[in-house]
């Protein structure tokens, strides 16, 4: 997305006459996905389940990354 965005998308913004819409056309595309996927979850009933894995998995992740910044320092 990054290389979507600052590669593609900005020079069209500064060399066209309608490139501020295509910013906006652009953070609504990107934007959809993510809304179709929590749609789903909320549709199907997933979001407890969901949390309880998430919950889980951002305690790993945080013991996993503050293990490893109190070596480096």
């Amino acid at each position: 997305m990054f290389s979507l965005f600052f590669i593609l998308l900005m020079p069209l913004v500064l060399f066209t006459s309608y490139g501020a819409i295509l910013a906006g056309i652009f953070s609504i595309d990107t934007a959809i996905p993510f809304l179709g996927f929590i749609g789903l979850i909320g549709y199907f009933g997933l979001c407890g389940a969901i949390m309880k894995k998430g919950r889980r998995y951002g305690r790993i992740v945080q013991q996993i990354f503050g293990t490893l910044i109190i070596l480096l320092v």
